[in-house]
């Protein structure tokens, strides 16, 4: 948490309003799973101990041997899901792939798709931007919701070809793909 304090402390506006959306979503989490240990910055390595990413929030329950991790995204534009989100989001699902490899059982039953992270991304302006577009006033009207889910996925989905995920065999890509593509929402939330 001392990394976070020094960001909010600090004079870069970027710094402190991620911070404070790593803070909305922490309390959130910890109103679902109020039994969790939260670490912040939480660093993941590869087996040579080379740094691979840090992600935001690790969600650590006694109930489950699996740690949950949390990216949260304070994007507020369609264009601020560059390039380095695409690498991040592309690592996270190879990371994920490799936790579904660790808890397979004896009898080939492992974790779903995507059961290790999830991606918080903030609402509001992307979603006041598109109900502009789309001429409604109430950025919570479902069809404002639908077309921000449907867009931001659309540009999350080009992690797919990052050369990132090659770790990947084929078919592990296109398993990942079909359910990121059918049910994007076990991978984005919104807060």
């Amino acid at each position: 948490m001392g990394r976070l304090i020094g960001h909010m402390a600090g004079d870069n506006p970027h710094n402190q309003k991620a911070i404070q959306g790593q803070i909305l979503a922490a309390n959130q989490l910890l109103d679902r799973y109020p039994d969790a240990t939260l670490i912040f910055e939480d660093p993941i390595f590869d087996t040579e101990g080379e740094l691979i990413r840090v992600t935001d929030i690790s969600v650590m329950r006694p109930s489950s041997s699996l740690t949950f991790r949390v990216e949260v995204k304070e994007i507020t534009t369609l264009g601020s899901i560059g390039d380095r989100a695409i690498q991040q989001l592309a690592r996270d699902i190879v990371q994920d792939a490799e936790v579904r490899r660790q808890f397979t059982d004896s009898s080939g039953n492992s974790p779903p798709h995507f059961a290790s992270f999830q991606w918080q991304i903030r609402y509001s302006e992307i979603a006041t931007s598109i109900a502009q577009q789309m001429g409604i006033q109430n950025i919570h009207d479902p069809r404002v919701r639908s077309e921000v889910r449907t867009k931001v996925q659309a540009r999350l989905e080009r992690a797919f070809q990052h050369s990132d995920i090659q770790q990947l065999t084929p078919s592990e890509i296109q398993a990942y793909l079909r359910v990121f593509q059918d049910d994007s929402s076990r991978v984005i939330q919104f807060f």
